[in-house]
């Protein structure tokens, strides 16, 4: 695991992927060792995201 939170970022066989940790649901980021491109940086960035506090609220009219 290198993330805090409720998703974090781990590999699985080539790729990156971002799992949530209660529903173990994941989603494939990239491939490791790509060239030109680090997906390893977006992936994280991409749970950091997610685990983001203080979403914004709802828009109810």
């Amino acid at each position: 695991m290198t993330s805090k939170g409720k998703y974090y970022v781990t590999s699985k066989g080539d790729n990156w992927i971002i799992v949530n940790e209660k529903t173990l649901r994941s989603k494939k980021i990239g491939r490791k060792g790509a060239k030109g491109r680090n997906y390893f940086d977006e992936a994280m960035a991409e749970a950091k995201r997610r685990n983001k506090d203080g979403k914004k609220p709802r828009y109810v009219p």
